[in-house]
């Protein structure tokens, strides 16, 4: 069911009239947000919070290459991490089972696991597109 209004979301037929709204970015830091927040910080990431959702920068600094990309993700403290790349047209949702993985919290594994794996999934996707 998830998935399905992350796909609704992203081919806009769900919030197409107020995406834009949506994505616009609301704070800068420092912000507290519980769990959430440290476990971005403590990977070095600089996402800035819109409208209900984060957008996300892989720069350990937010600056005009991350206002480009768009790339908006909800990660819980317990370890639920869904985004959507608007850039790349896909969705993925990263779901953690365990509390502390490696002395890290789920939220913290699940931010920095899919920092991890979004460049290989769009690598995938253009050797795709490509017809390799």
């Amino acid at each position: 069911d998830y998935a399905t209004a992350l796909q609704a979301i992203l081919n806009g037929s769900y919030l197409a009239g107020v995406i834009d709204e949506m994505e616009t970015v609301r704070t800068a830091p420092p912000i507290a947000i519980g769990s959430v927040n440290s476990a971005l910080v403590n990977n070095g990431f600089d996402y800035r919070y819109a409208l209900g959702h984060w957008r996300e920068c892989a720069d350990a600094t937010w600056n005009v290459s991350c206002e480009d990309r768009h790339v908006s993700s909800s990660t819980g403290a317990f370890g639920w991490h869904p985004w959507i790349d608007f850039d790349n047209g896909y969705y993925g949702v990263l779901a953690v089972f365990e509390v502390t993985i490696n002395g890290r919290s789920a939220a913290e594994a699940s931010v920095a696991f899919s920092q991890e794996i979004q460049p290989l999934i769009v690598s995938a996707l253009a050797d795709l597109r490509a017809g390799q």
